[in-house]
């Protein structure tokens, strides 16, 4: 019988730490300028996603800050005039128990 059954444990299967090291050094010694390239690759590509989610967060805050700075109590309607509509999607109009909704919505 083998320990490993005995004991529960799976038997170790791929690469030992030491081994990893030693084939990853080897790879160096042997392919300087691919590795550096792989290397620079991985700094580059980590920096931009950084990059791109600090701006995509930055963004939001900002976004967040302009509309609470407007205040939740505000609600404008503009009038476009009578040009014909250039979309074909059909809003559906304001009526008057949609505005005593808001009145009793809004304190």
């Amino acid at each position: 019988m083998s320990t490993a059954t005995t004991t529960g444990t799976r038997p170790r299967t791929g690469m030992a730490l030491g081994e990893i090291i030693s084939f990853a050094y080897d790879t160096f010694c042997s392919n300087k300028v691919r590795f550096i390239l792989t290397a620079l690759g991985m700094v580059i590509g980590t920096a931009s996603l950084i990059l791109v989610v600090t701006i995509g967060m930055t963004g939001r805050q900002y976004v967040l800050s302009q509309i609470q700075a407007i205040g939740t109590n505000e609600v404008w309607a503009e009038y476009l005039g009578g040009a014909p509509h250039i979309s074909n999607s059909n809003p559906d109009p304001l009526t008057i128990e949609d505005l005593q909704a808001v009145k009793q919505g809004v304190p």
